[in-house]
């Protein structure tokens, strides 16, 4: 499994992924088989954290290291998290909770 945020060179921990976006961004977990494979990791995920299967379309995938299907798409979980509060300044904290369970899902399911 690689772990990106945004960046298909990254390949980072869990740990540091949901360090980078804390204050909001998206995470990508990629190294799936097909899309099948991807919708059933996604479905063990609880729904609130709102993980989903997607197919990221690119051509340099396998440059990175990312495993593809037909040489332009890589299924992969996608998390995405929104900013901090712009109003108050104050921490998202349900996005926070969703990052803590998707941390544990990913790694009861030892994919992190």
């Amino acid at each position: 499994m690689k772990i990106t945020t945004g960046y298909f060179a990254d390949n980072l921990t869990v740990d540091e992924a949901i360090a980078r976006v804390e204050e909001g961004g998206s995470i990508n977990v990629y190294g799936f088989n097909s899309m099948e494979e991807a919708k059933e990791i996604a479905a063990k995920f609880p729904k609130f954290v709102g993980v989903k299967a997607v197919r990221c379309n690119g051509s340099n995938f396998e440059r990175y290291g990312i495993a593809t299907i037909d040489g332009n798409h890589a299924p992969s979980l996608f998390l995405n998290i929104s900013e901090k509060n712009r109003v108050t300044g104050t921490a998202n904290e349900g996005g926070n909770r969703r990052l803590v369970a998707f941390a544990k899902v990913l790694r009861s399911l030892e994919l992190a």
